[in-house]
């Protein structure tokens, strides 16, 4: 489900750590790098030293994988982890989005903001799997737009940088499914 890759699959198909989520909570994710010191590192200069540029070749290998891994899917519209405001503020642009944006053109198409942080959750790389899950807890609602209407029954592409516990693309997805949609699937540009 989450694009975890092991050695041999447990007999159920699926790995230690997507076993231990309910079924209908789960997110298939995939990405194209595995997150070692080098795309860290990358990923570091991309969100947190302004260089935006690192969108498009990241957002073109994203693109990618998910038109192969979701070629089935039918996938009707692109949208991307939400930052809250003091955060946007303080980094200057969501590289989420930016990611979103390059992914939704390779693919032709439409990049939605469909989800808002309406809680301040801090950043989730220094915190354990547990502290993850409890600080993500109801941070992410569904923004007010015309879109609403048109999201049941519909494929949603979530888009972010890192996938880690998959907590984030969860707590996404909750406000999508009681929205209607269909079925959610994730891109992240590391795993």
């Amino acid at each position: 489900m989450c694009g975890r890759g092991f050695d041999k699959a447990p007999s159920t198909g699926v790995c230690f750590d997507c076993v231990r989520i309910a079924e209908e909570e789960r997110v298939m994710n995939r990405s194209p790098v595995a997150y070692t010191d080098q795309v860290a590192a990358w990923v570091r200069l991309f969100k947190y030293r302004g260089k935006e540029g690192l969108a498009t070749p990241m957002g073109r290998w994203m693109a990618e994988v998910a038109r192969v891994h979701y070629a089935r899917e039918n996938i009707s519209l692109v949208t991307f982890v939400p930052l809250h405001e003091e955060r946007l503020i303080q980094r200057g642009f969501n590289q989420a989005e930016k990611l979103a944006d390059e992914v939704g053109r390779r693919l032709r198409l439409p990049v939605c903001p469909l989800l808002v942080r309406n809680k301040d959750t801090a950043y989730q790389s220094k915190r354990t799997r547990e502290e993850r899950l409890l600080a993500l807890g109801g941070s992410v609602i569904l923004a007010d737009g015309a879109w609403k209407r048109h999201v049941a029954n519909q494929v949603v592409l979530i888009v972010d940088d890192v996938y880690t516990t998959g907590a984030t693309v969860r707590e996404c997805a909750k406000p999508l499914r009681q929205a209607g949609v269909k079925k959610v699937c994730s891109v992240t540009f590391a795993r």
